[in-house]
């Protein structure tokens, strides 16, 4: 509970201000905007628009922009970074064990502002099934049953797919 509780004010703390001041910080969130409202409006990405990007990140943020416009996405984003941390805590935890996996999950939550640059671009929004598609690549390699190795490695490489379609 202690990590759980670090880890989304940590989380907070860094995306917070664009629940406060929604805006955007960079071209990438202004693009990804964009076409999630496209998407709103019964238009595709491609077709009404010049875009080179994967859809994932327009597809993800659409119901959040529907449901509370960017505030609502920059709560979604505090959600998201948390997850995406807690995901680097299961990595550390398959690969040193429970102790160092509650370490690296504060860690990653203390130190994602200098990754992410308090920011949800395309980076921010792919790390998260990135990091979870690493945790279960490295738990398939301490399974203990081939049941258990094939489940792990199709969702390690489902998750890196969705990483894909969102970078």
């Amino acid at each position: 509970r202690k990590v759980l509780l670090g880890v989304l004010v940590l989380n907070a703390l860094w995306l917070g201000r664009g629940v406060l001041d929604p805006g955007f910080r960079n071209l990438d969130v202004t693009g990804i905007v964009y076409n999630a409202r496209l998407l709103l409006l019964g238009k595709l990405p491609y077709l009404d628009s010049a875009e080179v990007k994967p859809p994932g990140a327009f597809v993800l943020l659409a119901p959040a922009l529907w449901l509370g416009g960017l505030r609502a996405v920059w709560l979604l984003g505090i959600v998201w970074g948390s997850l995406t941390s807690l995901a680097a805590g299961a990595l550390g935890k398959a690969c040193y064990g429970d102790r160092w996996g509650r370490r690296i999950a504060l860690l990653h939550a203390a130190a994602s502002v200098v990754a992410n640059d308090a920011d949800i671009n395309y980076s921010f929004w792919m790390a998260l099934p990135f990091t979870l598609a690493a945790a279960a690549a490295a738990q398939a390699t301490r399974a203990k049953s081939e049941w258990y190795y094939a489940v792990c490695w199709s969702f390690a490489g489902a998750l890196a797919l969705l990483a894909v379609a969102i970078k």
